[in-house]
Parts: structure tokens; C-alpha cells; sequence
């Protein structure tokens, strides 16, 4: 009896188990219809997606009210040299009770 063939992605080790199906480190780009005013025209890198939560960064929302020393002071954290004039980017929790 011959046994049932691999696949390719079987035999060179590629094959996805359902936990590397997650998208960390990947774009999401929002639809054009996108009518969420946090989500519209948004770029989010995901930095942390798995099973249980989602974490990301939107990447082109640059706040132009705060820098990133103003921020860095108001939470009485010492800045970096050179960060005082760095672009704090818009985001915050969508499930504030998690």
C-alpha cells in the first residue's frame, strides 16, 4: 500500500500550524470605506497578534499638539538626547477594559 503524498510545503518544512497563522509584524491598511474615525486611513503594524489579543501602532497619524519630549516630561520620564522634537504618533487601547 502506498502512502498518501506530502505536499510541498509539507516536505520542505513550510507548512503553517494555525499559531503562525497570526499576523504579527505585518501592515493592516484600513478599506477606503473604512467609517471608523480611529481606524480611517489608518496604517497599523501590528507588533504582537495572537489567539487570545492584537496590539498595534498606527504608523502615519502624527499628533501635531505633542511632541515626544513633551510627552516623555509630562509622565516624568528623562527623554533621550534628541527626542524632544520626535513625533508622537496617534493610538490607545480600542478595548479599554483589557
Amino acid at each position: 500500500m502506498v502512502g498518501k503524498r506530502q505536499s510541498r510545503k509539507a516536505k520542505t518544512g513550510e507548512a503553517k500550524s494555525s499559531d503562525q497563522d497570526f499576523l504579527t509584524g505585518k501592515l493592516l491598511i484600513a478599506m477606503p470605506n473604512m467609517n471608523d474615525p480611529r481606524f480611517e486611513k489608518s496604517v497599523i503594524l501590528l507588533v504582537s497578534h495572537d489567539r487570545d489579543h492584537a496590539m498595534g501602532v498606527v504608523i502615519n497619524k502624527p499628533l501635531a499638539d505633542i511632541e515626544l519630549g513633551d510627552l516623555l516630561e509630562q509622565l516624568s520620564i528623562d527623554p533621550r538626547q534628541g527626542a524632544s522634537g520626535d513625533p508622537v504618533f496617534y493610538g490607545g487601547p480600542v478595548q479599554t477594559d483589557r
